[in-house]
C-alpha cells in the first residue's frame, strides 16, 4: 500500500517560495529566461496557495517567514513576482 501524501502546510509552502526565490537570485545571471521565470512562478504559486490554507495568516509560520525575508510582507513578496511574470 502507497504511503499517504501528506498535504502541504503553510509552513511547508513558504519554505518552497523561499527557495524557489534563493534559486532565482543564484541564477539570476544566467540569463536562462524560461528558468527563471519557472522559479519565480513557483515562488509565487507556493506563496499564494500558502494564503488559500491560511488567508488571515494566523499561522507562526507568516511571522517566521516575514522575519526571514527581512520584514518583506507576502503582499510586497507577490506583488513582486507577479510584476515580474508579465514585465516583458
Amino acid at each position: 500500500m502507497p504511503d499517504p501524501v501528506t498535504p502541504p502546510t503553510v509552513s511547508s509552502l513558504l519554505q518552497q517560495s523561499r527557495s524557489a526565490h534563493a534559486q532565482y537570485r543564484l541564477q539570476s545571471r544566467s540569463r536562462d529566461y524560461p528558468a527563471l521565470e519557472e522559479l519565480v512562478y513557483v515562488a509565487l504559486s507556493t506563496r499564494q496557495a500558502a494564503l488559500q490554507l491560511d488567508p488571515d495568516q494566523a499561522d507562526p509560520a507568516w511571522a517566521s517567514d516575514r522575519r526571514l525575508n527581512k520584514g518583506v510582507s507576502n503582499a510586497d513578496l507577490v506583488a513582486f513576482y507577479q510584476k515580474y511574470l508579465v514585465t516583458p
